[in-house]
């Protein structure tokens, strides 16, 4: 008989291989389900049927032992399992058991369509045929969630709860039976009523109905047992699991929980003095105080919050095959009371990522299918995997048809095109299913540098940036005084420099042309040169005083106005050698060429000294203004 595995149970890691792949392809093939019309004209009957409904918690589990008996002519390798019409929707899944071989495997139903009154499923045994005369055994076990109501639907704090739960004394069948008997195990010996069907025996917390001989396929016989059941009944309405995937050693997971108590609702006042004194003396409450869920022996750096912020009444205990984790709601929760919260953890990438030997490239992310969250029942499962930016050709392999599968993407720190996401759902899921997805998809070892390389990019960047910033002068205020500044100092270097070179060109310029004109003596000429020499000192102190203002402001233009001061000495030499080239030549020998050489070569350094004076003048004087 299929048993839950509790923590056993495997996550996938090590244990993912190339045979698992082809056992859950060969389980597909073989074990399809869909719906028939079947009549028992291939000669198989039931020879003998013993079925255990075990209501120890919120679930029915069906254990059933067959013996089929083959009265035909012709070998049998099929079978069929019957579900009633109002069970359909509320069954889980079914695993097949072969007592010769003590295995088991499992299926998830999905219909293709629904009869009026039955749904067939269609089972086939590996390696499995009956011949004609000859008799096969094997178990069959149905998991069942949402089939128990509570009665009454309300309760008060400190009241017991009780449900009823509805079938048929009649294993369900398209064969006819021979001989069968049902038990009903019950969650408590305390039974307020049961129908009864002769023969029928009560016990304890057990219910027999049976023996029933020759049963026609498919009859009915419609039963019921009301019974104490103090089990929370926690139905988890959305669980959200995100797996991220980082190729520098780390799988982060983080699962968001969404849960309610579907027990018999909660009435009138709440006492947690009273919650406290009967979990004290341990009277049987319906209220769930804590949830526990399995995860690999690897994890670590848990955490686990709600929408107020951490919830420290945690606890988790490890041991060398796994981790069970309890959690604790803030309160406890009665019928009807719902809550919400998430947690995660972080695992070694390396125990569940694979790596392709031929191509370093490919790889296989395997994890498992349902989480490990003990008395629980998934509404809606959704499960996203974020896999590293960058990964090419994504394939998603589940042993069983999912509701819903989907792509996007998701951005997180540092990424340009974002992380391609693979998301896909499902619906009714318990801890007890078994069986690892896989998503497959190439990313390349060079595609590791991608965030180092952006990330030095950023930081060479943000550098280059404040590099800039402290070169530029970005404040607008200082910038016009500085301006206003610099316009100051040049309008003093104009006034006390400049004007006074040009008035000693202009004063000497008009007096060398009288003395040519003998309106001028030499000697008064020479005087007159004499006192422009003081001037022209004078003006070059207060250069030199221009020149140590525009260095205090820290301006370019004070190389330019050097510039200035070199070409105007530069001129004022230039000019007074013109000059003496005259006046130191007697008036004969003026006309030899050595006297005209040095005029034309004074001449031109002085026009050239006094175009780069013009020049230098007018670019200083259109930047101050």
């Amino acid at each position: 008989v299929y048993k839950r595995q509790g923590i056993n149970a495997e996550y996938g890691g090590n244990s993912f291989l190339l045979v698992s792949t082809m056992k859950l392809l060969l389980l597909a093939f073989i074990l399809s389900l869909s719906y028939f019309s079947v009549s028992c004209k291939d000669g198989i009957v039931i020879k003998s049927a013993n079925r255990l409904i075990d209501l120890d918690s919120q679930f029915a589990r069906h254990y059933i032992n067959f013996t089929f008996e083959n009265t035909g002519s012709s070998s049998v390798s099929d079978f069929f399992l019957a579900v009633h019409e109002e069970r359909v929707q509320n069954l889980v899944f079914i695993a097949i058991g072969n007592p010769k071989t003590n295995t088991s495997e499992q299926l998830i139903p999905v219909p293709h369509e629904v009869s009026e009154k039955r749904a067939l499923y269609k089972v086939s045994l590996p390696d499995v045929t009956v011949a004609p005369g000859s008799t096969v055994q094997f178990e069959a076990f149905l998991f069942f969630s949402h089939v128990m109501r509570p009665l009454p639907a309300q309760i008060k704090q400190n009241e017991r709860q009780f449900v009823r739960y509805e079938d048929h004394a009649y294993i369900f069948s398209p064969y006819e039976i021979k001989t069968q008997t049902t038990q009903i195990k019950l969650a408590s010996s305390t039974l307020e009523s049961f129908l009864e069907r002769p023969p029928t025996n009560h016990k304890d917390n057990i219910v027999v109905y049976g023996p029933y001989n020759d049963i026609a396929p498919f009859s009915r016989a419609k039963i019921h047992v009301h019974f104490e059941n103090n089990k929370p009944f926690i139905t988890v309405t959305s669980f959200v699991r995100e797996l991220e995937v980082s190729h520098w050693g780390n799988l982060a997971v983080e699962e968001s929980l969404s849960f309610q108590h579907d027990g018999a609702k909660h009435k009138g006042s709440w006492s947690r003095w009273d919650y406290q004194r009967a979990s004290y003396q341990n009277m049987p409450l319906p209220a769930v105080a804590s949830l526990t869920e399995i995860f690999p022996a690897e994890a670590t750096d848990f955490y686990y919050r709600d929408e107020i912020g951490n919830i420290s009444t945690s606890q988790y205990y490890g041991t060398p095959e796994a981790v069970s984790f309890v959690f604790k709601p803030r309160f406890p929760l009665f019928g009807g009371w719902k809550t919400a919260h998430y947690h995660g953890f972080n695992l070694p990438l390396e125990k569940f990522l694979f790596t392709d030997y031929n191509d370093g490239s490919a790889h296989t992310l395997n994890f498992t299918f349902a989480p490990l969250l003990l008395d629980t029942i998934i509404d809606h499962l959704t499960v996203r995997v974020i896999l590293p930016e960058g990964a090419t050709n994504i394939k998603l392999h589940t042993p069983f048809p999912v509701d819903n599968e989907g792509r996007s993407l998701h951005f997180t720190y540092l990424d340009t095109v974002g992380r391609p996401v693979v998301t896909f759902e499902k619906k009714n899921i318990v801890a007890d299913i078994k069986g690892s997805f896989q998503v497959t998809y190439s990313f390349s070892r060079s595609s590791l540098l991608r965030e180092p390389l952006l990330l030095i990019g950023g930081y060479f960047t943000l550098l280059f940036a404040f590099i800039l910033y402290l070169r530029i002068d970005l404040n607008l205020k200082a910038k016009d005084e500085k301006i206003e500044r610099v316009s100051s100092i040049l309008i003093s270097f104009k006034e006390d420099v400049y004007d006074v070179y040009s008035g000693v060109f202009t004063s000497l310029e008009d007096a060398f042309k009288k003395y040519q004109t003998d309106k001028l003596s030499e000697k008064d000429y020479r005087n007159l040169r004499a006192q422009s020499d003081t001037s022209v000192n004078k003006a070059n102190d207060e250069l030199k005083e221009v020149l140590s203002q525009l260095e205090d402001v820290g301006t370019p233009v004070t190389s330019r106005v050097n510039e200035l001061k070199k070409h105007l000495t530069e001129k004022f030499r230039h000019l007074k050698l013109l000059h003496d080239n005259e006046l130191n030549t007697p008036q004969g020998s003026r006309n030899t060429s050595a006297y005209n050489k040095t005029k034309q070569e004074e001449t031109r350094q002085f026009e050239l000294a006094d175009d780069e004076v013009e020049r230098i003048f007018n670019e200083l004087f259109e930047k101050a203004n």
